[in-house]
């Protein structure tokens, strides 16, 4: 697939508002990666992020 996981991937399809999509496929030709490797590290940041956010509270 490209996206640099070696982890087992499963097909997952998300429906996008069209200006979060065409800001996704910039940002990810700027950075020369696939916009499913942009996603899975937006989604490991933010999981990350609310993680350690419910680690604080504790």
């Amino acid at each position: 697939m490209g996206t640099g996981f070696s982890k087992r991937m499963t097909k997952t399809t998300l429906y996008l508002p069209e200006d979060l999509h065409a800001e996704l496929k910039i940002q990810a030709a700027r950075l020369r990666i696939s916009m499913t490797t942009l996603i899975i590290q937006a989604i490991q940041d933010e999981l990350q992020r609310l993680a350690d956010k419910h680690v604080n509270r504790t």
